[in-house]
């Protein structure tokens, strides 16, 4: 490398590079590479072994080798769509034909008398070995460390040579000081173990071994979980700044009137819940709480001895949940159990008919201590809250971090308990809500049934739709799941409507069959479902509409069909519909043939019935992202690490977050990987030669 050379700029284009005309510049820009920062980052998806060279005389027919020579010749054939390139290589034991197939390009690229490296198998035949490239090199321009060893292999778009890439990085690398401190360093965060941001990009390109990318990996996936809790940890910081201008901290009396009004006794695990919710209440700074629990574990409980107490201290709360199937079953446990305390509730919602909506509004603007159960339309900007001290938000990953804060914005320092019915892994939580204190309900009721699931394969649709037929003349209720609603003759899958249709013409009305999908008018959706309680229309096809908090306790019986479209999350959610009530309860998962993943969520559910443990196997089938939905909003692009084996630099990152923010030390580190202005040398080289 040239002395006196100097290395781009981190934000240098890519076009400032030897190499990279104008084509390629705009090549790699589409594949987000713009600047020197984005080169270095773009790490292989895999690394290929590299042998060392060895003489042609020693060549084995069928083992992989190397060999470096000198090119005697270079011819080029074609022969329709197929073409050959034939470089006879020589070094000081002997001469070999290097074979290129379907590669005519390269042609021009060995000039006679130039050295070369070639990588790939031995053939023979008629007695004549040749070589069937793989991969080869210049030698005269290789660095040191693409002689031998772990190459690097990315992914590249069209017209950009992987030799060029791992050129220019290999030129790039040496201006990276290993032993200089980093971002981590200047925080004051202990090293923790980890190498340096230097020495662990360089581990990643070229590793000198196995342990040395593997730590270089975890420096990677610190660095992602950093980005991540960073802001989080901001935000709770913040919020902890703010000040509430009034406290809800009920006496222990008041909590045992409220306790009392419940038609049950909350468990262990509830109690242990409220008590943190109240303690929240009673703070100055605002609440900021996630309760999780497993489907049925009795959420919504302690949600409303909160919002009860909130009223009965002169406030307002609100309680926003996704549909208006679930906002109306809310509404009515909400007034049978707070209306004896004497807190008046109100429902706001879309179908709500007009003079209703205008009461309901009419005396949240008065500021009259309240509580209101509403869908989206509370959050529109003409509903006034002017008294809201509590809001809780049920289903939350339903609803967007802005519609969250738009909820809170209608008071001052309002304090938040949102709810999930979907148990989450303790380490996605940490992620995706790393700005809340969490609530575990990690035990369900008493009296609550295990649901027994089986799994049917689709040809023996007949015979489940029998059993279903028993069992709803014995006086259950059965609800069928599509996973569409609409569909042609020619699809094989289920979809609600015309299987609603055809189920009817196959029962002859003996049961009578309902029907309930996303598509319908909400009060449609209501009728069919009083029609499924009343047991007038004791079969329920439906469409996932039914995952979100439906309760009907006489419900015994959960077909789902083509369930190897579900996820596990989905398919636990939808069992979790039915045994509520005394009588013995069903599960069965219709499913046609799916793939191994598919069909390894579907053993998970029939062998598990803990949500926890559900949803930690469901993360580890599936990923974060298509779990939870996560990628749809620039959450968990993980590239290094690994929400299953990297739990403790998860809890790593998350308290180096916390340590910075509260000390002040964060204002430098943005929230993006990595900070290489940090570890970048002065003065270094320019890359090779392209």
């Amino acid at each position: 490398m040239p002395e006196g050379a100097v290395i781009p700029a981190l934000d240098a284009p890519v076009s400032s590079l030897k190499g990279i005309g104008p084509a390629r510049a705009r090549a790699l820009a589409a594949a987000g590479i713009s600047d020197v920062q984005d080169l270095l980052l773009h790490v292989p998806r895999r690394h290929r072994e590299r042998l060392a060279p060895v003489a042609v005389r020693d060549l084995v027919a069928g083992a992989r080798a190397a060999i470096v020579g000198a090119v005697e010749r270079v011819r080029a054939s074609r022969r329709g769509r197929r073409s050959l390139v034939r470089v006879l290589v020589a070094d000081e034991s002997g001469a070999i034909e290097v074979l290129f197939f379907n590669q005519h390009h390269l042609k021009s690229n060995f000039a006679r008398g130039e050295t070369f490296f070639f990588q790939g198998r031995v053939g023979e035949r008629d007695g004549v070995r040749s070589l069937l490239a793989e991969d080869y090199e210049r030698s005269g321009a290789l660095a040191a460390p693409l002689r031998a060893g772990r190459v690097p292999v990315y992914d590249l778009p069209a017209g950009v040579p992987p030799r060029l890439f791992r050129r220019l990085i290999a030129g790039l690398l040496p201006a990276l000081a290993p032993g200089t401190p980093d971002w981590r360093a200047r925080s004051a965060l202990p090293a923790a173990g980890l190498p340096s941001l230097g020495a662990a990009l360089a581990a990643l390109h070229f590793p000198a071994s196995e342990e040395d990318l593997a730590q270089a990996r975890r420096r990677f996936a610190y660095e992602e979980f950093f980005r991540i809790l960073l802001p989080l940890e901001r935000a709770r910081a913040t919020l902890g700044r703010r000040v509430k201008p009034r406290r809800v901290a009920p006496e222990p009396q008041e909590v045992a009137t409220m306790l009392a009004a419940l038609p049950f006794a909350l468990t262990a695990a509830q109690r242990r819940a409220l008590d943190e919710v109240l303690a929240d209440l009673a703070r100055f700074s605002p609440m900021h709480r996630l309760l999780h629990g497993d489907v049925g574990s009795g959420k919504t409980a302690v949600a409303l001895v909160a919002l009860a107490a909130a009223a009965r201290a002169g406030h307002q709360g609100a309680l926003l949940v996704p549909t208006d199937v679930l906002a109306r079953q809310h509404l009515a446990t909400a007034r049978r159990f707070l209306e004896p305390l004497g807190v008046e509730v109100e429902l706001l919602a879309r179908t709500c008919a007009a003079a209703e909506r205008k009461s309901a509004r009419s005396l949240l603007s008065g500021g009259a201590p309240c509580v209101v159960v509403g869908t989206h339309a509370l959050l529109s900007a003409s509903v006034e809250i002017p008294a809201l001290a509590l809001a809780v938000v049920d289903e939350q990953h339903r609803f967007g971090v802005s519609q969250r804060a738009r909820l809170r914005s209608k008071g001052v320092a309002v304090d938040l308990l949102v709810m999930t019915a979907t148990p989450i892994p303790r380490s996605l939580a940490m992620t995706l809500y790393g700005d809340l204190d969490l609530s575990l309900l990690d035990e369900l009721p008493p009296g609550r049934r295990v649901v027994a699931t089986r799994r049917a394969p689709r040809t023996e649709l007949r015979a489940v739709l029998e059993e279903v037929r028993a069992d709803v003349l014995r006086g259950g209720r059965a609800f069928i799941v599509c996973p569409v609603v609409g569909g042609s003759e020619e699809s094989d899958l289920a979809a609600a409507v015309t299987f609603a249709a055809k189920l009817a013409r196959f029962y002859g009305g003996q049961p009578a069959v309902g029907l309930a999908h996303g598509r319908r008018r909400p009060e449609e959706n209501r009728a069919a479902l009083e029609d499924f309680r009343s047991g007038e229309r004791p079969v329920l096809v439906a469409t996932v509409v039914v995952e979100a908090g439906v309760d009907v306790p006489e419900a015994t019986l959960m077909v789902v069909l083509d369930a190897q479209r579900f996820g596990l999350a989905a398919l636990h959610e939808l069992r979790g519909r039915v045994g509520r009530g005394r009588a013995p309860a069903q599960c069965i998962l219709v499913a046609g043939e799916g793939s191994p993943e598919a069909n390894a969520r579907l053993d998970v559910l029939v062998a598990e019935a803990n949500g926890f443990k559900i949803a930690e196997e469901d993360l580890r089938l599936r990923g974060p992202g298509e779990l939870y939905g996560a990628r749809q909003h620039g959450l968990l692009d993980l590239c290094h690490a690994d929400l299953v084996r990297d739990l403790d630099l998860l809890a790593l990152a998350r308290a180096d977050a916390r340590r910075v923010v509260e000390s002040g030390r964060d204002a430098g580190l943005e929230p993006h990987l990595p900070r290489l202005a940090s570890v970048m040398e002065a003065p270094s080289c320019e890359p090779g030669p392209g």
